[in-house]
């Protein structure tokens, strides 16, 4: 048996005619739309913890374990709908037409021969981002507070699908700007004698064609799978603050800043309060500060720290109305705010004293938290930043709910 798989280079004996025809013709590789598929591996158990215990196992995806990931996602090429090995298979088999145009002719030397058009060739390229996440579905049932805490952990996974999606559609723009350049200087043409059992010379003709095409295009298509591995979501960033799903008073208060100096130095953080745990007098927290800055002379801080330390005091008066403060401050956590290029380590702090929240009616069942455009709490001698004079704004929200 003989047989021949051969791609050459277009004859250059024209070229004013060659370019001109490039030029008009509609290029034979297009974008199509890249998409996420969730696969959702729900928790065993009907509590917050049971989703944080869970989370040591991880996510299958692809039959492969990813131990700590709430989600994992993976890339792949997809040709007119199919992953692209998958697609190729189809081609060769018959079970989708090809995509492009066949010319079958037979030579005396070389038997048949089955070769296409560059400009009949008519390939949608995208990619197919699978992600499998650990989903827990009583978060709704528990409370309002803690459905608000499910939903602020889902909208970091999501973002993780824009992210994806933004990236594949980058990479599928480069691969097909690749593969068109590339196509121009080529022909493809498959040549057969003889033959296998079973088959037809003309259809070995037709799967050595459909093979020298796949293989024109596998080094690229492989170098943009391999070149980008999609987003994750693994450790700490999964975890739920179970506080908030316990019976009770339990809720997220959230504030940040914004701060200035005449120096030219900046600073910036977020504090959070996830509030719920304990009942009677007391009602745990978990408490987390994040943010960072430059200084003027340069250098700068980063903030990333947390505490479980924090304690709400809980009154009732005698009219049956709920009061819940802060009133002690944490104390602060050395080298909270960690500074790089010259900038000094401080301690970190809570920074001011949360202003009470109380329910107007002992009927109530949610206390909203409030507390916007207030001047910045913090100095240079009381939270670390040296920032000259500084000045900026800070602001609170949230709410308790009773679940």
């Amino acid at each position: 048996m003989k047989f021949l798989t051969a791609i050459q280079f277009l004859s250059t004996v024209f070229p004013a005619l060659v370019v001109c025809d490039q030029v008009m013709a509609a290029q034979p590789f297009t974008i199509g739309k890249s998409g996420v598929t969730s696969i959702n591996a729900p928790v065993t158990g009907a509590s917050c913890q049971d989703y944080n215990n869970q989370l040591a196992g991880g996510v299958t995806l692809n039959g492969i374990n990813h131990p700590n990931f709430c989600q994992f996602s993976s890339a792949q090429i997809v040709l007119n709908g199919l992953p692209f090995e998958q697609y190729w298979q189809a081609v060769s088999s018959g079970a989708v037409p090809p995509p492009y145009q066949v010319r079958y002719k037979s030579h005396l030397r070389r038997g048949m021969c089955a070769s296409t058009f560059i400009d009949s060739i008519k390939i949608e390229v995208s990619m197919h981002i699978p992600t499998s996440r650990l989903i827990w579905s009583g978060a709704a049932s528990v409370g309002p507070s803690c459905s608000v805490e499910w939903i602020r952990h889902s909208s970091v996974t999501l973002a993780s699908d824009t992210a994806n999606v933004n990236t594949a559609r980058s990479k599928i723009q480069q691969l097909v700007s690749i593969l068109n350049s590339a196509a121009q200087k080529q022909s493809f043409e498959s040549c057969a004698e003889v033959a296998t059992v079973g088959e037809t010379v003309q259809k070995e003709t037709f799967i050595g064609l459909a093979a020298a095409i796949k293989n024109f295009m596998s080094n690229d298509v492989n170098n943009a799978q391999t070149s980008w591995s999609p987003l994750g979501v693994s450790g700490n960033e999964c975890n739920l603050f179970c506080n908030v799903c316990s019976s009770g008073w339990a809720g997220t208060l959230t504030c940040t800043q914004q701060g200035t100096g005449t120096d030219g130095s900046e600073y910036h953080e977020t504090q959070n309060w996830h509030v719920g745990g304990t009942s009677g007098t007391t009602i745990s927290a978990s408490w987390t500060a994040n943010g960072g800055g430059t200084a003027g002379a340069g250098g700068g801080w980063t903030t990333n720290n947390a505490s479980n330390d924090p304690q709400f005091k809980v009154d009732t008066d005698p009219m049956g109305n709920i009061s819940m403060t802060r009133p002690v401050l944490t104390p602060p956590i050395p080298k909270g705010i960690v500074g790089f290029g010259g900038a000094n380590p401080a301690t970190d702090y809570e920074y001011f004293q949360l202003p009470p929240m109380k329910t107007m009616h002992p009927s109530d069942t949610a206390i909203p938290f409030q507390f916007p455009n207030q001047p910045l709490p913090y100095t240079s001698a009381n939270n670390g930043p040296t920032i000259a004079s500084p000045s900026g704004s800070f602001s609170c929200h949230g709410a308790m709910n009773l679940q």
